[in-house]
């Protein structure tokens, strides 16, 4: 009789993670890529002789061979702007920071995009898996942790995020004045506050782009090329 109730419990918990396994699978099996951006940022229209810019693109992340220069300069040359080698002579400055590229958990993007440009963004690599949500506990026990096991290795809901911060300025008519102040920190009991203020001829606007990709089982090879298709397209829009 203790064997039936055994089986009986392992058949019950296979069939309720099973089901929440084709559920995931079917309601995640297409691509969905969402690209957004925390602050909007409005440019004087300039004439065309005016429509020259110098970009600057990093990546500190730990994907360093990831490459999306050629995607952001042919998207903003395809718009009329003249990529130029001098910054000075440029009319714009565009510089992109990749920040993170990999796994991330859905509320820790949407977290990060709340922060803004410059804002730390911490738990963005953590993937995200099928019972990641407790699901474990409608059954409970070895045996819901073992078919939970079972099916977390066959349904993945992955998603994965590009996480970028862009400063673009631009230059004005008169000059522009920025005062800015820093907390520079000395170990772990204090700080030091540094203030400093310039004046220069270009007005500069900050803001965070975060893209993300959702699919079951998704892998990073199938996600890049439009987490990099949604920033370049999110970034020439700038302009």
């Amino acid at each position: 009789m203790k064997a039936v109730k055994v089986i009986s419990i392992v058949l019950l918990a296979s069939t309720l993670y099973g089901c929440a396994a084709t559920q995931v699978a079917l309601e995640k099996k297409d691509l969905d890529v969402q690209t957004q951006m925390s602050d909007t940022i409005f440019l004087d229209p300039v004439s065309a002789s005016k429509k020259t810019v110098f970009i600057q693109i990093r990546n500190t992340s730990d994907r360093q061979q990831l490459q999306i220069t050629d995607a952001i300069t042919n998207n903003i040359q395809s718009k009329g702007y003249k990529l130029l080698d001098d910054p000075d002579a440029a009319h714009y400055l565009l510089q992109v920071n990749i920040l993170q590229a990999g796994k991330t958990d859905p509320a820790a993007a949407e977290r990060v995009l709340a922060g803004g440009y410059g804002s730390v963004f911490i738990g963005a690599a953590a993937g995200y898996e099928l019972g990641g949500s407790g699901t474990a506990a409608t059954v409970g026990g070895f045996l819901g942790g073992a078919a939970e096991m079972v099916a977390n290795s066959l349904v993945k809901d992955v998603t994965y995020s590009l996480i970028t911060d862009i400063q673009l300025s631009e230059k004005a008519r008169g000059s522009v004045s920025s005062n800015s102040t820093h907390s520079l920190k000395q170990g772990n009991s204090g700080s030091t506050q540094v203030q400093y203020s310039e004046v220069g001829e270009r007005k500069k606007y900050q803001t965070r782009v975060v893209s993300t990709a959702n699919k079951v089982n998704l892998k990073f090879e199938e996600a890049l090329p439009e987490l990099k298709k949604g920033l370049s397209n999110s970034i020439s829009g700038l302009l």
